[in-house]
This record gives C-alpha cells, structure tokens and sequence, in this order.
C-alpha cells in the first residue's frame, strides 16, 4: 500500500479538531475525546475527565484509564491503515498520578512494531499542560479475521 493510499490516516488527518462522538466505536464516542494530532502509528487526542469516570473521592478511576489506553491504542492501529481489525491481547500499565473531575488528559499513543499479525503499541497519559505523565501502558493487539469493510 503506497502511503497516499492509507484511508484510515486520511480519516483521521481530515477529523484533527473534532470531537469522537461520531467514530465507530461506541466506547471511543463515550470517552468524547478530541483529536489533535494523527501520523500513521501515532495519535494524540485530549479528553475531558468526566464524573462517570471518577472514582467516589473525584479522581479519575484507574478502569477508565485502562479504557482509554485501550481505545486509544486501537486508534493508534487504525491509523495504519490496515484491512483488518486488530483485537487486543495484553494491557499492561503503571499509574503514576491522578486527575480530577473537570480536567483535561493528554492521551498520546505510538505504535512501536507494526507486525503482520501482532503490533505492540504504548501509549502515555498526561495532564493538560504535558508536564505530569499520569499513566503509562504498553498493549500487543492481534489481527482478527474482521475486516474494517464488514464493520
């Protein structure tokens, strides 16, 4: 595939500033990210931390990090422009702080090996300003026999 030729990419590129409430995974229109940068492999997007995902003290739950690592990273995938969907295999992830209710996140996710059949992707979490690394993870994602196509 020549690179002018990754939809996925071109997707992504032409819904830089917009909101993911119209994507097509329901999860990734809960979290309502916005999208702000898209390189093949690579996204950044900035997410509002919500009440239904905090914990009962306001602080965003490590769940819902998982989550949005998780959707992210897929995102990430998607961005290559590959025929098939990948599935998550593995999610490993240290928290190193928190973030409270009504503040923003900085998720930014990389595709480290972009293997045929397994692609091992990373992904950061960062307060607004990207001066405090909240959470970090690393994810292997699998090549299912869906195609994007038969989404």
């Amino acid at each position: 595939m020549k690179h002018s030729d990754n939809l996925s990419l071109l997707f992504l590129k032409q819904n830089i500033g917009l909101r993911m409430s119209k994507g097509l995974s329901p999860f990734g229109r809960w979290i309502d990210g916005k999208l702000i940068e898209a390189e093949e492999g690579k996204v950044k997007i900035e997410i509002e931390v919500r009440k239904e995902m905090c914990n009962p003290i306001g602080n965003i739950h490590g769940g819902a990090i998982a989550g949005i690592m998780d959707e992210i990273m897929g995102i990430a995938v998607f961005s290559l422009g590959r025929e098939n969907f990948y599935s998550t295999v593995n999610l490993a992830i240290n928290y190193f702080a928190t973030s409270d209710e009504s503040q923003n996140i900085i998720v930014k996710s990389n595709v480290l090996k972009p293997g045929k059949n397994v692609i091992n992707v990373e992904c950061e979490i960062w307060d607004e300003e990207e001066k405090k690394l909240l959470a970090k993870g690393t994810s292997n994602l699998f090549k299912s026999s869906k195609e994007f196509s038969q989404l």
